[in-house]
């Protein structure tokens, strides 16, 4: 499972980087911005 979990999670923490990039670039809302926040900084 966790074999399946991994890489997953390597793809899906580079796309929520990426959010937050945009978030702050087109000013989308602060609770979008922490939710990328948050999973970048766990990870």
């Amino acid at each position: 499972m966790s074999s399946v979990l991994k890489p997953l999670l390597m793809l899906y923490v580079p796309v929520q980087c990426y959010t937050l990039y945009f978030c702050y670039m087109l000013q989308f809302s602060i609770m979008t911005c922490n939710l990328a926040v948050c999973t970048c900084s766990v990870l």
